[in-house]
């Protein structure tokens, strides 16, 4: 091969290997300005609705059949009376950003509407609503023995938590968030743990391995403390565990129509 042959092929690498640094730089700012930018109010339903294209995510395979929910469409009232106010409700499903609202009564759907650009398809983030998907998957775990008793150490289950401030703590505590853990989940601070917590996410991190390097702040058990990371260490428990990821146990036990508690309720 010439000279010229070699610097070509040296010139060619090199552009390619630039190409795909400047791809992936490109892609971890993007995902560092959609966290910085999630709450923002011209910006915050949009985000919202597509966060699984804003950020890595694992979708949770249904299955194989649905029953879809029956209809009964009623009136809503007017007016409501709440905390000495008299509302209406159009106007507070505006002031208040709802972006949907569903009715049901007598197992029909008796009111369903959507606002600000979502519409009855729109996928919204469930936030908080996870953990009790979380909670119940435990409870699943220990009634079939993957879990032995509610007072196991996580760390048993997940041992990249020892040596960290969840070593030790009781599966019970973390479950009623008294894991004594130091952790800030103030929004509004952008040092806070929930925000260092939020941008792991956003590039790409491993969340487990950033879980394992809190500290404790106190005995666990002893006080409340809302910690959204709590539930992380729950997944980590359940993975451990039952040797399955956290989305395919959940659509085992939860999502699919032959898991148990879809039998329970009829």
């Amino acid at each position: 091969m010439s000279r010229l042959s070699v610097k070509r092929l040296l010139l060619s690498a090199a552009l390619l290997v630039g190409g795909i640094v400047l791809v992936l730089a490109t892609q971890l700012g993007m995902r560092l300005w959609h966290f910085h930018t999630l709450f923002d109010p011209e910006r915050i339903t949009q985000n919202f609705r597509s966060m699984p294209t804003i950020f890595q995510a694992r979708p949770i395979p249904k299955g194989p059949a649905s029953v879809p929910l029956q209809t009964a469409p009623k009136a809503l009232v007017e007016r409501f009376h709440f905390q000495g106010r008299d509302q209406a409700l159009g106007d507070w499903l505006v002031t208040s950003g709802t972006t949907g609202m569903l009715v049901m009564a007598a197992d029909r759907v008796v009111y369903e509407q959507y606002f600000r650009g979502n519409r009855e398809d729109s996928r919204a983030i469930s936030w908080s609503v996870g953990k009790s998907f979380v909670s119940a998957l435990v409870g699943i775990a220990l009634k079939e023995g993957a879990i032995r008793d509610i007072r196991d150490p996580v760390s048993d289950y997940a041992p990249a938590l020892k040596g960290s401030g969840y070593d030790g703590v009781p599966l019970q505590d973390v479950l009623e968030m008294a894991s004594g853990i130091a952790f800030n989940e103030d929004y509004a601070d952008p040092e806070a743990g929930i925000n260092q917590l939020g941008q792991t996410i956003a590039l790409g991190g491993s969340v487990d391995a950033w879980v394992a390097q809190l500290k404790s702040a106190g005995a666990s058990g002893t006080e409340h403390h809302y910690v959204s990371v709590d539930t992380q260490v729950l997944g980590m428990v359940l993975k451990g565990a039952t040797g399955r990821d956290l989305a395919d146990y959940m659509a085992e036990k939860l999502w699919s129509p032959s898991a148990p508690s879809a039998t329970a309720s009829g």
